[in-house]
């Protein structure tokens, strides 16, 4: 079973629980955010991944039924790639999976790191400084800038294997709501 570790914000109650529920289910260690500062808290998850692969989540999803087995057998068919479990994209519906160029990475809400990537990324992120006044919680621009300047693509799964909840963003208050993929597939109780 591929490691996998939860970002979560423990200032507020039902982000707490979210993430708590969410690292029973996944099997996780939960990584806390505990300086308010998002892309800190994600060098802590990438610290913490170390040189193998890893799931990363984020506390403000859903999970979409038999998660854990679609996610190990989309790892099983691209070990050695960054996957992307969540996108919005409009060419989802219509064309599915796919390969999609680095640059091009967006929302962290789930992703896989292949074996050595957090390394990689970690110390690519150390002289981010000089961009992080332009991106100061952008830390799916890191993941794409990485990708870009090391010539890779990544695998974007689809259907989304997460839906987003449509809280307000810890991140910028000032996102919309409605960031939610058209393609995640809702559980339903009962």
């Amino acid at each position: 079973m591929t490691p996998t570790f939860v970002m979560a914000v423990p200032w507020l109650p039902t982000r707490t629980r979210r993430a708590v529920r969410l690292a029973q289910a996944s099997d996780a260690q939960v990584i806390w955010d505990s300086e308010h500062d998002a892309f800190d808290t994600f060098r802590k998850v990438l610290a913490a991944v170390g040189e193998g692969p890893a799931v990363v989540l984020e506390d403000d999803v859903i999970l979409a039924e038999h998660w854990r087995e679609r996610v190990e057998a989309a790892v099983a068919e691209h070990p050695d790639v960054v996957i992307q479990f969540f996108s919005m994209r409009k060419a989802d519906s219509e064309i599915g999976s796919r390969w999609e160029p680095g640059r091009s990475f967006l929302m962290n809400q789930c992703y896989y790191l292949p074996a050595g990537a957090a390394v990689e990324l970690l110390a690519y992120t150390e002289d981010w400084s000089t961009k992080r006044p332009e991106h100061p919680t952008g830390y799916d621009v890191a993941m794409a800038s990485w990708m870009k300047d090391t010539g890779q693509k990544y695998w974007l799964h689809v259907p989304s294997l997460v839906q987003h909840e449509d809280w307000q963003s810890m991140i910028n208050p000032r996102r919309p709501r409605n960031r939610q993929s058209q393609t995640f597939e809702e559980v339903v109780d009962g």
